[in-house]
């Protein structure tokens, strides 16, 4: 079976360590891979059966398709994305994930980092305990489309560290706790067209806090239906923060029909430049907004 290891100083993103056991004898517990980190029993240290359910490491040219995968979050402890997930793909290439539902995972629902030319096609993430999809650390060209994320713990679509040259089309996602889809450190040069961003808890599309070297500079967002978000407290459709640049908005339609918060269709923070929003379709809310 597969493990986590990590104590309460070392339990979060690449801190913890996950392997899977070859041998039990007695007391002692054998696995095949080296720990990252030293972990203490006077720091808590803990070995769990929190892993991913399909992992692809190191491999090339894999395809997984039509399967449907429940997590059973309340019987499995929560596993952080970078380490984990419900399929979980790390430094690997021109993989393709086709048509896999999967409900109830105590952590990110797909995640994938680490990668080259990833493509999720036609999946559901669901009820999850962490983000629904989770591309990072420096996965390049990932395509995600026909895909649903819904009633996550967090984010819908999340883009961790250096996600760059992907495109996201025809996605839907909708009532997870945080944002519709979060854009943060180097997240650059991605293209969001066609999907439908609505009735998340925090704002519809966020671009994170980021400084001028690290923001999510030149995303494009076009065709896109934002609605309805900010279910948990006032949000926007789009909030760019941080040192963000070079964001093009066009042709999206961005309205508040009386559900949620959204009261600001595009709010700008006082950091950001260079944002071009036209030929919009906006209703329901202030239209474009700049911090001061």
């Amino acid at each position: 079976m597969g493990i986590q290891l990590f104590d309460s100083q070392h339990n979060q993103g690449w801190d913890v360590t996950t392997a899977v056991i070859t041998d039990i004898k007695d007391n002692t517990i054998y696995f095949d891979n080296r720990t990252v980190n030293d972990y203490l029993a006077s720091l808590d240290g803990t070995v769990s059966n929190s892993f991913s359910v399909i992992e692809a490491v190191d491999a090339e040219n894999v395809k997984v398709a039509d399967l449907v995968i429940e997590g059973n979050k309340s019987t499995n402890e929560y596993i952080n994305g970078c380490r984990g997930g419900g399929i979980y793909i790390h430094k690997s290439r021109n993989c393709l994930i086709e048509n896999v539902k999967i409900n109830d995972f105590n952590g990110d629902t797909f995640s994938w980092q680490i990668t080259e030319n990833i493509t999720l096609r036609g999946c559901e993430a669901s009820n999850g305990g962490g983000l629904g999809f989770h591309p990072g650390t420096g996965s390049d060209h990932s395509t995600v489309e026909n895909c649903i994320s819904h009633h996550n713990k967090g984010d819908g679509i999340f883009l961790c560290w250096r996600v760059q040259n992907g495109v996201f089309r025809n996605n839907a996602s909708y009532a997870n706790g945080d944002n519709g889809i979060s854009i943060g450190h180097k997240d650059t040069d991605n293209v969001f067209e066609k999907n439908h961003i609505y009735e998340n808890g925090l704002h519809g599309v966020l671009f994170r806090n980021e400084n001028e070297q690290n923001s999510g500079h030149r995303n494009t967002f076009k065709n896109n239906i934002i609605e309805n978000n900010g279910a948990r407290e006032e949000s926007a459709g789009f909030y760019i923060g941080g040192e963000t640049h070079d964001i093009i908005i066009i042709n999206n339609t961005i309205r508040s029909t009386g559900k949620g918060n959204q009261t600001t269709a595009i709010l700008i923070g006082n950091k950001s430049s260079k944002i071009t929003a036209s030929d919009n379709s906006i209703s329901g809310s202030k239209e474009i907004v700049q911090e001061k």
